[in-house]
């Protein structure tokens, strides 16, 4: 059903690029940072951290966050 809806999946090869692994590197420390605001680490702290970094704006992203920009990569690549 989903494959219907977006269309066909391909993933391509990447070349380590430095700004995705900052980005990664910046993921990593912010989630380790805020894992700290609960006091019990569970599946449902990770959604609820996951959800925090979902909405931060990158500047890579032209400052949206990136559900954002993941709409519009899809709207634009139908």
């Amino acid at each position: 059903m989903l494959k219907n809806k977006i269309g066909k999946l391909t993933f391509h090869s990447t070349d380590n690029d430095r700004k995705i692994n900052g980005i990664i590197n910046y993921n990593i420390s912010k989630f380790d940072y805020m894992k700290y605001d609960y006091e019990v680490y569970n599946s449902i702290v990770i959604r609820k951290i996951t959800q925090k970094l979902n909405y931060t704006p990158f500047k890579q992203l032209n400052w949206k966050i990136p559900k954002e920009m993941m709409i519009e990569m899809i709207k634009t690549s139908i």
